[in-house]
């Protein structure tokens, strides 16, 4: 299967899924795109206004035996660049996290996922501005 194969197959389940079906699509998209990319681990993060932004854990995925990381509540300024370049819908990418600049491990621990091989964080944006982001790891 290709990767355009399994989007056209997720988005097509997305546009026929009723209301109450739609975190159990999420879920399972997660699954489906975690599996084929052989990530461990794969997260939505919903973009919270308030006093603050915060990043909240809405929908993970995780391989068997790999912990889960429930209840997880960023603070977005924690993140740092990897925030701003989000808000500019860039995506952020780390092929060896072991290898990225100590001050970021910061980043990594308040994301509650320090111990991952390599990261991708993508922005999902909505009229304009970034409204949450894919975590995959």
């Amino acid at each position: 299967m290709t990767i355009e194969t399994l989007l056209t197959s997720i988005s097509t389940r997305f546009i026929h899924a009723s209301t109450e079906d739609l975190d159990s699509e999420i879920r399972r998209a997660l699954a489906e795109v975690g599996e084929f990319v052989g990530c461990d681990r794969a997260h939505v993060l919903l973009l919270t206004h308030g006093p603050a932004e915060v990043l909240e854990l809405t929908h993970e995925w995780t391989r068997d035996l790999v912990p889960v990381v429930a209840g997880l509540a960023i603070p977005a300024d924690a993140l740092g660049g990897w925030m701003e370049a989000l808000t500019r819908f860039e995506r952020v990418t780390i092929d060896r996290v072991s290898e990225i600049d100590p001050g970021q491990m910061l980043s990594l621990h308040e994301m509650g996922i320090a111990d991952c091989r390599s990261l991708a964080i993508l922005p999902l944006a909505y009229s304009k501005a970034m409204v949450a982001c894919l975590v995959f790891q």
